[in-house]
């Protein structure tokens, strides 16, 4: 409470008596020094060489906002040894689990895949889907941007289902990590268009896009293929 609302002094005397300082404590901590980046620095550095406890991605990210001005995100990073988990999405089509990566072109038929993405890409404009591109994290511009997003591996994953399975048969796809919003919005809309079931199980929960129902349900956190 103390951080939240930038009583720093009295934040950090609770927070030094506290017996056990956990991974939550030192992320709120951590971000209750926006914008000085010297003390939070040293905060940082404070969790595992006096207190051994390792830094995770989200304290990483909570450091983002005190050194971007700086330049020491990629040295903060490297140091650290936090690398972003990839990404993967997976189908099984007769038998065979068929694997992608964003960007991926490795499949045999990648030729087909980015045809079929780039095809149907003036159908979804036209059913009134837009490309979020606050999804992309590059500083690159909106087109490039735009590109980015089409190279998803769930949205390869499911073109490739479009590709292999017969027509009006359910396609289903399992990620490794959550899908991001721009992926949620884009499965919701290839549904409508070739009125396919497609069900993504990411790290939370499966996700049924259902085109006969105009709309999508969450089924559960854990569990196997519902059919």
């Amino acid at each position: 409470m103390y951080a939240k609302c930038r009583v720093i002094d009295d934040a950090n005397r609770l927070f030094d008596n506290m017996p056990n300082k956990d991974l939550v404590t030192w992320t709120v901590m951590i971000g209750s020094y926006a914008g000085l980046v010297d003390e939070g620095l040293q905060l940082f550095n404070m969790m595992w060489d006096e207190y051994a406890v390792r830094p995770d991605v989200k304290h990483c990210t909570c450091m983002v906002n005190l050194v971007r001005r700086y330049g020491k995100i990629r040295k903060l990073m490297t140091e650290r040894s936090l690398k972003k988990i990839p990404g993967w999405t997976w189908i099984e089509v007769e038998n065979k689990i068929h694997q992608f990566s964003v960007g991926d072109k490795s499949h045999p038929l990648s030729k087909e895949i980015y045809g079929l993405l780039k095809s149907t890409s003036e159908k979804l404009k036209l059913a009134g889907y837009v490309p979020d591109t606050n999804f992309v994290l590059h500083d690159v511009d909106g087109e490039v941007k735009v590109g980015i997003l089409y190279t998803h591996s769930e949205k390869l994953a499911i073109a490739f289902g479009l590709i292999a399975t017969p027509e009006g048969t359910p396609i289903r796809v399992t990620k490794n990590l959550r899908f991001c919003g721009d992926c949620h919005t884009f499965i919701k809309f290839v549904s409508a268009i070739t009125k396919r079931l497609i069900i993504v199980r990411d790290a939370n929960r499966f996700h049924h896009f259902n085109s006969s129902t105009k709309g999508l349900v969450h089924v559960g956190s854990t569990g196997n293929w519902l059919t």
